[in-house]
């Protein structure tokens, strides 16, 4: 009797840890491809990248471009209350700084449309603009002159057409040896 009371304690948290997971990964999978909510060419990411993926992206450890998976999920999506802006001009180069236009509708000129340092952000040309994206962490915001600086140089300068937005990435895996379901950050942390 007191072997089985023990079990039936383990057996509710297991239960209980894995509805608490399977509560995330719906949220997250429900949410992928959420585009921009405001501004200038609104709409989901699909009609420019792909949101969901069968395989880890991030910065660390992602697997080969193009490569598919079947034990993970990469999911990403732009939360309706983050940052979302446009770009105020052409990028000269790949290494410039992201100046973001602060006139455009829910942007605040004098806060760089809220974005905050170490956030992800999401910077993508717009479908029929050559359909090109990538995410960054914001390294630093000048506030005065509404500029982000990322983190790493990006692949390439961006159109005055680019959008950029806050970004939510999510990538659930098994970790095999361990027996269990792991969720990555794409950036900073497995837990």
């Amino acid at each position: 009797a007191h072997t089985s009371a023990g079990v039936q304690s383990e057996t509710a948290d297991v239960q209980q840890r894995l509805r608490v997971a399977l509560e995330s990964m719906r949220r997250d999978i429900v949410l992928a491809g959420a585009g921009p909510s405001r501004g200038v060419d609104r709409g989901p990411l699909a009609n420019t990248l792909p949101p969901v993926l069968p395989a880890r992206t991030g910065s660390t450890a992602p697997d080969p471009e193009l490569s598919f998976q079947p034990d993970r999920i990469s999911v990403m999506y732009v939360p309706d209350d983050g940052p979302q802006a446009q770009l105020a001009a052409d990028m000269p180069s790949a290494s410039a700084p992201v100046v973001v236009d602060g006139t455009v509708a829910g942007c605040r000129s004098a806060s760089a449309c809220d974005f905050t340092p170490g956030m992800d952000a999401l910077i993508y040309e717009p479908t029929g603009a050559g359909g090109a994206y990538e995410v960054f962490a914001v390294q630093a915001v000048d506030a005065a002159a509404s500029t982000l600086m990322p983190g790493a140089t990006l692949s390439r300068g961006y159109s005055a057409r680019a959008r950029v937005a806050a970004v939510v990435r999510r990538v659930y895996y098994l970790d095999r040896a361990a027996k269990r379901l792991m969720r990555y950050d794409g950036a900073r942390s497995d837990v």
